[in-house]
């Protein structure tokens, strides 16, 4: 990836396993930054692990070489946390929630109890700042993205897409269906952790009504 950084690739795709791997991998090689000043950034994606370097300090090989250390260094992963999100499902909360449930032959109640209740691994973080791509979505649920780009999405959004899900953490585009949201505010960056969830974590989807939605909404995000 040009003179700066290494692109490790486990094409992998949506496996939990190689992802936990990863973030393994990518914890090791934090750990070796501190006292590394050649190692700039450690990025990790689906199936991919990003190293930025320092070129005036180490050559591509040498990188190599501390990330194959890193690789059988023996450092394990943080043991992933359980979040649970309340979400209000439907109405103006899920504008596509009917929709969805047309398109996949489903009635909107069946499409709610599949999405809620049940663990999605996070397997990183874009798009949006503390945006989580998390899955895999049941085999009902999945279906491809709008065929045309919503001009804005709420903050708080609980949309699918293909085999994820996610929730948009500021207002803007997407293309992704909006079946719910959260009261709560998952990006927060003064916070020493700015969001409640890492890579590597377990989010739970949980339902709550809209007068429910509206007393969390007034008390706040979690600390």
């Amino acid at each position: 990836m040009g003179e700066r950084a290494l692109l490790l690739r486990w094409d992998s795709g949506m496996d939990r396993a190689a992802n936990r791997s990863i973030q393994r991998l990518a914890r090791a090689l934090v750990d070796r930054a501190r006292q590394d000043s050649r190692l700039v950034a450690v990025v990790p994606g689906f199936d991919t692990l990003l190293v930025e370097f320092d070129p005036d300090a180490a050559a591509p090989e040498e990188v190599l070489g501390v990330v194959r250390w890193a690789a059988w260094s023996g450092v394990r992963g943080a043991p992933p946390q359980r979040i649970e999100i309340p979400v209000c499902y439907g109405g103006v909360w899920g504008p596509d929630l009917n929709a969805v449930a047309r398109r996949i032959g489903l009635s909107p109640e069946t499409v709610v109890r599949l999405h809620a209740n049940r663990p999605y691994h996070v397997y990183c973080l874009g798009f949006q700042a503390g945006f989580p791509y998390a899955g895999p979505l049941p085999d009902a649920l999945v279906l491809p993205r709008r065929d045309h780009p919503a001009p804005r999405v709420a903050g708080g959004a609980v949309a699918v897409a293909g085999r994820q899900t996610g929730v948009y953490t500021r207002p803007g585009p997407g293309g992704w269906h909006v079946i719910g949201a959260t009261p709560w505010n998952l990006f927060q960056p003064h916070r020493e952790r700015p969001t409640l969830y890492q890579p590597g974590d377990e989010l739970w989807f949980r339902p709550v009504s809209a007068h429910r939605f509206q007393e969390l909404a007034d008390s706040g995000a979690p600390a």
